[in-house]
């Protein structure tokens, strides 16, 4: 089971905890872009970075388009923190 997925090096802007069961990413704006809507925040970003922790293959073609470069041209570093041998009723 995923547990938090965060980052040393401010790549995330704050750390994200995952529950057993479903868990739910949802986008709010906060201050002055709090009534301009929910796109270009990164919940995407955050389903296809975890995506891609997770060793998929398709994930990498997303991270290869210019937008992603900064994660190529800066140093990140990204832990996934993860629970085994949990079991679900």
């Amino acid at each position: 089971m995923l547990v938090q997925l965060y980052s040393e090096t401010d790549l995330l802007l704050k750390a994200f905890r995952f529950e057993p069961g479903i868990n739910i990413i949802l986008g709010k704006y906060s201050g002055d872009r709090e009534n301009k809507g929910i796109n270009g925040i990164g919940k995407s970003s955050l389903v296809r970075l975890i995506d891609y922790a997770m060793l998929s293959n398709s994930a990498e073609k997303r991270f290869s388009q210019p937008k992603y470069d900064f994660l190529r041209i800066e140093n990140h570093n990204l832990r996934l923190l993860k629970k085994t041998g949990i079991k679900f009723a």
